[in-house]
């Protein structure tokens, strides 16, 4: 009688196959983790290549936009000093210009005084008026006094000034004395009195009264036209 184990065999184990699954998977494992890592180092080196690079651009960059920032603020400071030069030019052109005005019209007023009336009496020659430059409200006056005699002694006495209106018409007119100055008089031949009027304390006025007292007597007396030109006498 046969017995159903007689057909069975009984395989001896096998280890090595084991140990070369082992084997295979460390160098499957190996094999992975060698190509990440140099991938990942061949990436990151790449990478820091390119940062590298970006952080060199950024610094020329950078140093780049300083020079032009330097050069256009030396720029406006050029531009800056040329247009202050400038206009120190045109202010100074302009004093000069006025001044050459003001020489010209002094040039004016002494030629109509020594090429006037040759008269040898006493006159009183010219009003000249003239605003003041700085203060509108002020206005500068030139008197001239002169007499051609030959004098061993000046003459002296005072040289009355009156800014004047008029009030009332017909008989009822007067004058009203708005400013009165009084100036020394020490006369040989020729005498220039200035003074400035300050027009904030008083009206305009119509007319300037002016005479010559020697104590109590007016050697004579002359009236301008109130007008800030060539003054017109009356």
């Amino acid at each position: 009688m046969t017995s159903p184990l007689d057909s069975y065999v009984i395989q001896p184990k096998r280890p090595w196959r084991l140990i070369l699954w082992i084997v295979l998977s460390v160098i499957i494992t190996g094999l992975i983790q060698w190509y990440w890592f140099n991938h990942d180092s061949g990436e990151k080196a790449r990478l820091i290549e390119h940062n590298k690079h970006l952080t060199e651009q950024v610094a020329a960059m950078k140093n780049q936009l300083m020079q032009q920032s330097e050069s256009q603020q030396n720029q406006q400071q050029v531009q800056a000093m040329h247009q202050a030069t400038v206009q120190q030019l045109q202010n100074r052109l302009e004093q000069l210009q006025k001044k050459v005005i003001d020489l010209d019209k002094e040039l004016l007023f002494y030629q109509n005084i020594t090429q006037g009336n040759s008269t040898s009496e006493l006159q009183i020659r010219d009003l000249q008026l003239r605003p003041e430059a700085e203060n509108p409200e002020q206005l500068r006056y030139r008197l001239v006094i002169t007499q051609g005699k030959n004098i061993s002694e000046p003459i002296t006495g005072e040289v009355m000034i009156k800014l004047q209106n008029s009030e009332g018409e017909g008989e009822e007119a007067k004058t009203i004395d708005l400013n009165v100055t009084e100036h020394p008089l020490n006369l040989r031949h020729v005498q220039v009195i200035e003074g400035v009027f300050n027009l904030s304390e008083i009206s305009v006025p119509e007319q300037i009264s002016v005479s010559l007292r020697q104590k109590d007597k007016v050697l004579i007396s002359r009236n301008f036209d109130w007008q800030t030109d060539t003054p017109v006498g009356q």
